[in-house]
């Protein structure tokens, strides 16, 4: 009866530690991915609608280049066509270009 108990208490103890292991690999892995958080698609309109001085957005549209993923704007201010591409990850503007309108 002794090592019944015995062994019944040692696999409570062996199931509590492999559960409390998946557990905090499960915290690991959420942990991973918030870091990987990106702006959402109205967030970088709003960057670029700041960088033009106002206007209306045209397109918008995530691309994905080497692992990065970036949001490319077009918009119009006025008689001036702009093109900004801007990170996803971090809102950073990595491009602009702006033209005059025929």
């Amino acid at each position: 009866m002794k090592l019944l108990t015995l062994l019944l208490t040692g696999a409570f103890l062996v199931g509590g530690f492999g559960a409390h292991a998946i557990f905090y690999e499960q915290q690991a892995m959420e942990q991973t991915h918030t870091q990987e958080q990106t702006i959402n698609q109205l967030t970088a309109a709003n960057i670029a609608l700041d960088l033009s001085n106002g206007g209306l957005v045209t397109k918008t549209h995530m691309i994905e280049e080497n692992g990065n993923k970036k949001y490319e704007i077009s918009l119009i201010n006025h008689d001036k066509e702009f093109q900004v591409v801007i990170d996803a990850s971090t809102g950073e503007v990595l491009n602009c270009n702006d033209n005059i309108k025929n």
